[in-house]
């Protein structure tokens, strides 16, 4: 065994152990007299979780997709699904620093490039702001009427210089860049291509209608009618991912997205119906993430056999 592979058990074992400390800190901020005395459509509660531990399948196919491309060759998603579960969880530490360093660990442990790891990270999550912001804008000015209760050129402006960034063309002079300022010149790296950045924005879109689906799904399950209002409900819904994925120093968004959530939808709905909503709905994201790791495992489990 190497000294790397020595090295990184002992980091796993605290990584996990510092994810499972932040679900106790998330499970001991719940009201649970709220959730206990609150009727849940248990049929449409269960149909919710399949369908939202189903959706977290869609970004390790874009993880793959990219780092496929970076590698300049095909990588199949049932081997890199268990890295990437390990640094989907790792986004419950403050400051999301382990969600980059998990998938570093995992480029020496499966062999491939520690470069192509932090820039296709990096990627998909800026894939994931720019589609989510345009997404949430539309959605919210359609039920608006573009009187939206914010600014909007100042996120317009930040997904748009992100989209620049990791547009292939200029990914690839900073790459270069970076290569040069690490003395890395002699590394032979492949780049990201137009075909690779439309298929992944494809993967993602059908990501977003399945989340679309569930959460109306969960509304309904908890008697939040949405159904007139379902493009308010959606666009707030995405709105406040963004918020969860921006604020780096919290652990999994936790606080940050509810609060936006609340904050928007607060003129048309009950304030106490909301805060019951994403109480429901951050238990839900957790036990779908549980959930998705534990399949995870159980494929990883099963192809080493």
């Amino acid at each position: 065994m190497s000294g790397r592979s020595r090295l990184g058990r002992p980091i796993t074992l605290v990584l996990w152990l510092a994810i499972a400390y932040f679900f106790a800190v998330v499970l001991r901020q719940v009201d649970w007299r709220a959730v206990a005395s609150h009727r849940l459509n248990l049929p449409l509660a269960l149909l919710v979780l399949a369908l939202g531990t189903a959706n977290r399948f869609f970004l390790p196919a874009v993880w793959t997709l990219v780092l496929s491309s970076l590698e300049g060759k095909p990588l199949r998603i049932r081997a890199l699904l268990w890295p990437y579960a390990e640094s989907w969880m790792a986004r419950y530490l403050p400051g999301k620093v382990a969600f980059i360093g998990t998938r570093v660990l995992a480029a020496e442990q499966y062999g491939y490039s520690r470069v192509n790891a932090i820039i296709s990270g990096g990627v998909e999550v800026v894939l994931q702001i720019v589609s989510v912001t345009a997404l949430s804008i539309m959605l919210l000015s359609l039920a608006l009427w573009s009187h939206l209760p914010f600014n909007i050129w100042p996120v317009v402006a930040t997904a748009g210089a992100l989209a620049i960034l990791i547009s292939p063309p200029v990914l690839r002079r900073v790459v270069d860049f970076y290569l040069h300022v690490q003395n890395r010149t002699d590394l032979s790296v492949s780049y990201l291509s137009w075909t690779t950045v439309f298929a992944c924005v494809i993967v993602l879109a059908a990501m977003y209608v399945v989340q679309s689906v569930y959460s109306i799904l969960l509304a309904k399950s908890l008697d939040l009618a949405v159904s007139a209002q379902w493009a308010l409900f959606l666009g707030a819904i995405f709105l406040s991912s963004i918020a969860g994925m921006v604020a780096f120093f919290s652990p999994g968004g936790i606080g940050v997205r509810e609060l936006v959530f609340v904050q928007l939808l607060q003129p048309w709905y009950p304030k106490e119906q909301l805060v019951i909503f994403v109480i429901f709905w951050r238990l839900a994201e957790t036990v779908m993430d549980l959930l998705f790791v534990l399949v995870a495992r159980l494929v990883r489990s099963g192809s080493s056999a």
